[in-house]
């Protein structure tokens, strides 16, 4: 609040005029007075008398300054002593009205008040101008902490798509490569496109989904997914690994909940061990610190592990930790062994099969007769009696046995959890439907034989695998399992 300081002090400040006109007044109120008593003949000098105390008061006047100034008194009118305060004073800030306030406090109380008064309000004014301000500060202060959060916030959302984006595709062309290897290791394949397409749709980008895609693949693979994590307890490898820091391949932020807290020593000794060894290149570091992921391992629930050497090496197996877990354990093994069994009947009896077809056509062979391969020889399969008709009912015997029984028994290892040591993989048994698919009489002798080979081959490797029976510790990995007798494939010609 502004204050004029001319009208605060209006009624106690004179101006010269108004000083005159104050000793004109007191002078002739003073004559009136000395006048008004006067009689006869003294009343005839009533104007000198007038003209006298018309002049009293400014002689009072001089008189009090001179005899005060001789005695060292203060003889100022309050006017004049306001004068002097205020000529002192400083009226632009809250804080000189307050002082100034304080200086008039014995000559103008009233005034003194106001001082104070209007003080109080420009300090008021001035705190609620800077808190506004303060606020105005602390808005646009926010509003830019706001945005730059924004920003933040959005950069990482974008780091973190770019990344996820990568991941997404290191992972999705890491599963189509394995896919491309397991499919057409014995030929083509026409699963191929099929599984390339539903990897690039995301079908498999989550660790259980890829578990599942490479369960089909390999039913024998003891597979553990957790977290976005895949390891292979088999092979003792992880197919999806960590995330790595991409500068140095050390794992970022290994969980207690996700990893075994002692393969996380073990794996930091030897990140230590690697960063000290001055003996190797960055780029070797890197690739030998991304192969130590592999000494990292996951928790499986009620489940522990125990130190094997095995080949010259210590390796770490998961094996029942609880009386419950072994049971459950037992259980699988048996259901496993019981399936194997089965399988190993049924590609027996596949052989079997297979065997007489063989010397149905060798007979023929020797006779020096093709009974495949020709039109005649397709019509004559309708004919009882007709070498023809005997090996027709013999495929017949072995597309019946595959279709309906043998295959289901064999990839129903791993189909109910357990491994399957005996099962077929995905690219076995996608081969061995398609030649006993292409296992006709109307082909030639040349092509016939050569799908009977394959099959033949392929049941005797898989009655191989299904006939070894396991043992508990062969099962949960402290044993390896036995190598059974497999017929090298690539020998084979597989051409169409």
């Amino acid at each position: 609040m502004a204050i004029n300081i001319q009208s605060l002090f209006s009624d106690i400040i004179e101006t010269p005029a108004q000083r005159q006109e104050r000793m004109m007044t007191e002078g002739i109120l003073k004559g009136r007075e000395l006048t008004g008593g006067l009689t006869g003949l003294a009343r005839t000098q009533a104007p000198l008398v007038s003209a006298l105390a018309m002049q009293m008061p400014q002689r009072q006047e001089a008189m009090r300054r001179g005899v005060g100034g001789m005695l060292g008194l203060d003889v100022r009118t309050q006017s004049e002593k306001v004068q002097d305060i205020l000529k002192k004073g400083d009226t632009s800030t809250p804080e000189g009205m307050t002082r100034l306030a304080r200086a008039l406090q014995d000559v103008a109380p009233a005034q003194a008040i106001q001082l104070r008064q209007a003080a109080a309000s420009q300090q008021a004014e001035a705190r609620a101008a800077a808190a506004q301000a303060e606020l105005t500060r602390l808005r646009t202060l926010n509003e830019l902490a706001e945005a730059e959060q924004r920003r933040q916030t959005e950069a990482a959302r974008l780091e973190a798509d770019a990344t996820e984006q990568t991941r997404l595709e290191s992972l999705r062309a890491g599963l189509k490569d394995v896919v491309r290897r397991e499919l057409t290791q014995y030929g083509p394949s026409e699963l191929l496109e099929s599984y390339e397409q539903r990897i690039d749709g995301g079908q498999f980008d989550s660790a259980a989904d890829a578990a599942r895609l490479f369960e089909e693949l390999n039913p024998e693979d003891k597979l553990i997914p957790y977290g976005n994590n895949l390891y292979n307890a088999d092979t003792g490898k992880f197919i999806i690994a960590p995330q790595t820091d991409p500068q140095t391949g050390v794992i970022m932020d290994p969980s207690l909940k996700d990893h075994d807290p002692a393969s996380i020593s073990r794996y930091f000794q030897k990140v230590r061990e690697l960063r000290n060894n001055t003996s190797l290149s960055e780029e070797e570091r890197y690739q030998q610190t991304t192969a130590a992921l592999d000494i990292l391992l996951p928790i499986i629930p009620e489940e522990k592990y125990q130190a094997v050497e095995r080949n010259g090496e210590t390796i770490y197996v998961s094996v029942p930790a609880s009386a419950d877990k072994r049971i459950e354990k037992e259980q699988e093994l048996n259901a496993l062994n019981a399936r194997n069994l089965a399988s190993a009947e049924q590609a027996r009896a596949g052989i079997a099969a297979a065997s007489r077809v063989r010397t149905e056509i060798e007979k023929a062979k020797a006779d020096g007769k093709d009974i495949t391969g020709g039109f005649v020889d397709v019509v004559l399969t309708g004919v009882p009696g007709s070498r023809q008709y005997a090996l027709s009912t013999e495929l017949s015997t072995l597309e019946g046995l595959m279709a309906l029984t043998g295959l289901a028994a064999a990839r129903q290892g791993s189909a109910v959890g357990a491994t399957g040591f005996g099962a077929l993989n995905q690219a076995e048994l996608q081969l061995l439907k398609d030649r006993i698919a292409a296992l006709r009489v109307g082909q030639p002798y040349e092509q016939f034989m050569q799908n009977l080979e394959v099959i033949e081959n392929t049941l005797y490797n898989l009655e191989q695998r299904s006939s070894v029976e396991l043992t508990y510790d062969q099962y949960i990995g402290l044993e390896p399992k036995p190598e059974p007798s497999i017929i090298n494939r690539s020998d084979l010609s597989l051409e169409e």
